[in-house]
């Protein structure tokens, strides 16, 4: 009996998984299992397991890697004949070693190969190109053609062109050759090689698989070099039986590759259109809370998708969802608060511990000659010196440069000078450069490795006594070392075996590219899932998965189908040269294009829709973080409409809530005591305490606040929420950058009283004295600027200059104001009655002249930003109410920022340069009726955000006004 190649397309897996076991059961010798992923094969292996029939039967679940090694075993194929596969780090090694060598080769004959080839990440870019032709079992001599060669001529070709396609066959004919020459195996040629194995000993491999059955699971089309296997096997006598998505898409997939020599083709009987609710939900970070509040709701029995859905809740440990990388800490926060357990099916990346972020900016730091700031706070990070360290002195003395910094931790904190020798010593091997195994080394002396522990795991398990929630990081952490340690064994074992592309030195960004293609590409162990947990996973889950209930989230367009571009060094009229030329009698080699790429993501989406096994929630935000509105993905459009819908959606129009909705109503269920209704009394969080030693009030302030200072008038009347916070609360908004603005304040205050009370008993000019007083001044109020060395020295210069050329101002002003000055008086204090309310003021100065008075006030910033300001004003109205024969006739706004002042004036027919009056008395209407609106808000305690203030975009409170909340609550950077 002839072998036969049987093909069954599915929806939903756990239906298929029957075929499987039948398969195993029929197969007359054995039965191999073909998976794509690592994953499929934990999932098939637990489908089957629980099967009775199957005991004593033999069956192997693999990869195909791993059927390389069966192959060679049960063929008995020499191990000199064996070709090692190698992993991503030395595949970049590889690639990166050919590339060099090209453009080493291109300088030496004073050729130019374009810029790009010479960027950051091009060889992650090259590598997977390089892939992509390996897969498809492109020949060196088919790209030869492409560039009209009639062979090829290695030593000629740069002097003939440097366009891309050229060099790319240079590099791809200089990669499969040194694979090759050194007897290694890119994974993208697993299944070429185990076919060759097959042709090499055609009667041993006859033997060994007549009668054999192969089953292909989960496939939803083939790469070049597996559909040769697949026909490979079946010629030798194999069974094949191949179960591939049934996706309803005309596709170039399995079904259509295996045509000619599939001998039948079923469906699977009694399989229903996916069960689909389509959710459209405020933007990336509303949509993961309102999944997550939907779902506990659903396990009491209410809500929309117990609704919708017209089941009982399957349990937390039936359900899966896919959320995006860069989303996950969101949705951790959103399980963690609703109190759903959860489990990370992708173990996480080596790229996302501490011992990687620590790498990089350890590196960042040093590139940049140790700058105060970001070395102060990487000195400081848990798994650093957070114990011993002295941070907030580090960011006063601002110690720089790696001598700066060694002389300060000698002085300030010796038994942190350890964690600076580690941090020099890989950046200096890092600039240096050294071969992988060194670098490999490097990054483990970086985390202090000893013996048992490293000095990083060490200081994390100290941290975790006062907060345990560094418990992960320090289990992470640990995993990530343990990870390096036995690469760093393994590659010492294996530079001989890769070559040099294994023994040369790597340096500076290369280095850290080589270190980055490990961390990003080495998974740490995913530890023991806890039984009734959501499985959450981050990546494209393996495609065997299925759950009772699916979520997918982000199916916008943004996503679905993304931002696709050809290939830069393979575009498509080249890919269609290839297909297109009968010379080449390429037969199912089919490199894909960009709009056939476009169908296979359509395909993936509607695999995806097919995990869950009852229901499938697809969901997507309404806006994108900047408010911009998100398009439906057209991919999810044509499953759900039409005459004949692909998928079901279970419901008449989609679960829809908006960012306005983000407080529940009166009459939505409310889940205690994490949420409020609209008309609830606010709750404040517990961590709020930690800012404040007493308690907050929970809605406002029940005691009565009689008393406020009138500089803090605008700062009211810009946001009240943020004058409370500041002044009230005594919450400090976070100081960006070592410049500390307020410091400055009380400097410049005082340099300009002393300079005036000089002024008035001497004839020096104001430049000249406050030349003679600066140091003095500044010495007192904010020494960390006179430091000739320190990164503040900047910024003595910049107010030195800035005040000089205020000199010149007042000097011009005063020539108008000194013959008929009679007094002049600093630090003035007043004080107004409103209301009930006492406010209380201080004047920088007063020139007190024969028919009243005028009043100044020193501003850091430029004079545009106080054309409102009521401040003075409402100083005017103070000093009317103490003095009323004295009337003030105007106030000033002296502004450092841009050396000019902003006046308003009693008398519209006065002048002064280059300056347009206000009217006082408009000024002074306008001040009084803030005041008594203010003193109204004291009483009430009542203090609400205003989110439309310019200052919104730099305010250290938007996280307690939750205006990043709302839709328009990015930043003009973030747009």
């Amino acid at each position: 009996m002839s072998a036969q190649v049987k093909l069954i397309r599915y929806k939903f897996f756990h239906n298929a998984a029957g075929v499987v076991a039948k398969a195993v059961k029929d197969a007359q010798k054995g039965c191999y299992v073909l998976v794509p992923s690592s994953g499929d094969v934990r999932i098939l292996e637990k489908a089957l397991s629980s099967d009775p029939s199957l005991m004593g039967k033999k069956r192997m679940i693999m990869r195909w890697e791993e059927l390389y090694r069966e192959a060679a075993s049960q063929l008995g194929t020499p191990k000199s004949k064996l070709r090692r596969q190698i992993d991503p780090p030395d595949h970049w090694l590889v690639v990166h070693f050919v590339l060099k060598n090209l453009i080493r080769e291109a300088e030496s004959i004073n050729v130019n190969v374009p810029p790009s080839f010479k960027q950051r990440g091009f060889v992650e870019l090259l590598g997977k190109t390089l892939r992509e032709l390996l897969r498809e079992e492109v020949l060196p001599e088919h790209l030869w053609r492409l560039n009209d060669c009639e062979r090829c001529e290695k030593g000629k070709c740069l002097s003939l062109g440097t366009e891309s396609k050229r060099l790319l066959c240079r590099l791809y004919h200089d990669y499969v050759q040194y694979l090759e020459e050194s007897g290694l195996m890119d994974s993208a040629q697993t299944a070429t090689a185990v076919r060759h194995l097959l042709e090499d000993a055609p009667l041993s491999a006859q033997r060994w698989l007549w009668g054999q059955t192969f089953v292909f699971a989960g496939f939803l089309s083939f790469t070049h070099g597996q559909l040769l296997l697949v026909r490979s096997l079946k010629d030798l006598g194999a069974n094949i039986v191949v179960l591939t998505p049934n996706t309803g898409l005309d596709i170039h997939d399995a079904q259509e590759q295996l045509r000619t020599i599939t001998d039948e083709l079923a469906e699977l009987k009694e399989e229903d259109s996916p069960q689909i609710v389509e959710a459209v939900l405020g933007d990336y970070r509303l949509e993961l809370e309102l999944l997550a509040r939907y779902l506990v709701l659903w396990r009491k029995g209410y809500g929309p998708l117990h609704e919708l859905s017209h089941m009982p809740f399957p349990g937390w440990g039936r359900i899966g969802i896919m959320v995006e990388q860069q989303r996950l800490p969101t949705l951790k926060e959103a399980f963690d608060r609703y109190g759903i357990p959860y489990f990370l099916e992708n173990g996480p990346s080596v790229a996302s511990t501490l011992l990687w972020q620590g790498a990089r900016k350890a590196w960042e730091i040093a590139k940049n000659d140790f700058p105060t700031e970001e070395t102060a706070w990487l000195l400081a990070s848990s798994y650093m010196a957070a114990k011993d360290f002295p941070l907030e002195k580090a960011l006063e003395k601002a110690p720089k440069g790696l001598e700066g910094w060694r002389s300060f931790l000698s002085s300030n904190a010796p038994s942190c000078l350890k964690h600076l020798d580690r941090i020099v010593s890989f950046t200096q091997k890092i600039e240096g450069g050294g071969t992988p195994s060194e670098l490999y080394e490097a990054l483990l002396n970086l985390a202090g490795k000893a013996e048992r522990t490293s000095q990083w795991g060490k200081a994390l398990s100290w941290e975790i006594q006062d907060l345990t929630e560094l418990d992960e990081d320090a289990r992470q952490t640990n995993q990530a070392i343990k990870e390096l340690e036995e690469k760093a064994l393994q590659i010492k074992e294996a530079e001989p075996d890769i070559g040099p592309a294994g023994e040369e030195p790597l340096r500076k960004e290369d280095a850290m590219a080589f270190l980055a293609a490990w961390a990003e590409r080495s998974n740490l162990w995913r530890g023991v899932k806890i039984k009734g947990s959501i499985s959450v996973y981050t990546a494209t889950p393996p495609v065997l998965t299925y759950h009772d209930v699916w979520i997918l989230t982000g199916a916008d367009s943004s996503s679905w189908p993304g931002n696709l571009r050809q290939g830069p060094l393979l575009t498509d009229e080249e890919r269609e040269t290839l297909h297109d030329d009968p010379s080449l009698a390429l037969g199912a080699f089919h490199l894909p294009l960009l709009p056939e790429i476009r169908q296979q993501r359509h395909a993936l989406l509607r695999r995806l829709m097919c995990c869950g096994t009852n229901l499938s929630i697809v969901s997507r935000p309404l806006q994108d973080d900047a408010g911009r509105p998100l398009r439906r993905s057209p991919f999810l459009e044509k499953a759900l409409e039409g005459n004949t819908p692909w998928a079901k959606r279970i419901h008449d129009s989609p679960l829809t809530r908006g960012l306005k909705d983000v407080i529940p109503p009166d009459d939505d269920f409310r889940i205690k005591p994490l949420e409020v209704r609209e008309k609830d009394t606010p709750l404040v969080p517990k961590r709020f305490n930690l800012l404040r030693k007493k308690d907050l009030p929970t809605a406002r302030f029940t005691e009565k606040i009689e008393k406020a200072h009138l500089s803090d008038l605008d700062v009211w009347n810009d946001c009240p929420f943020r004058y409370m916070a500041s002044r009230h609360l005594k919450i400090e908004e976070p100081v960006i950058g070592l410049f500390d603005t307020k410091r400055a304040g009380i400097f410049i205050h005082s340099l300009w009283e002393n300079a005036w009370k000089r002024k008035l008993t001497t004839s020096m000019p104001l430049e000249e004295i406050v030349e003679n007083i600066w140091d003095q001044e500044l010495g007192k109020h904010y020494p960390a600027l006179l430091d000739p060395k320190g990164p503040l020295n900047r910024h003595n210069k910049r107010l030195k200059f800035q005040a000089k050329r205020l000199c010149k101002l007042q000097e011009t002003l005063d020539e108008q104001l000194k013959l008929s000055r009679k007094n002049l008086l600093t630090e003035k204090e007043l004080s107004i009655n409103v209301e009930g309310c006492l406010f209380r003021g201080r004047c920088d100065r007063v020139d007190v002249v024969e028919d009243g008075v005028f009043i100044y006030d020193y501003k850091l910033g430029s004079s545009p930003n106080y054309s409102k300001a009521l401040q003075l004003a409402s100083y005017a109205l103070a000093w009317e109410q103490e003095e009323p024969s004295m009337p003030v006739n105007g106030v000033i706004y002296l502004c450092m920022g841009d050396g000019g002042f902003v006046m308003a004036s009693r008398s519209e027919n006065e002048k002064t340069p280059d300056k347009k009056f206000r009217s006082l008395s408009e000024q002074k209407e306008r001040a009084l009726e803030k005041l008594e609106e203010w003193a109204k808000t004291l009483k009430e305690g009542n203090f609400p955000p205003n989110y439309n203030s310019d200052t919104c975009k730099v305010c250290g409170y938007r996280g307690l006004c939750r205006r990043e909340e709302t839709p328009s609550g990015g930043t003009e950077e973030d747009e």
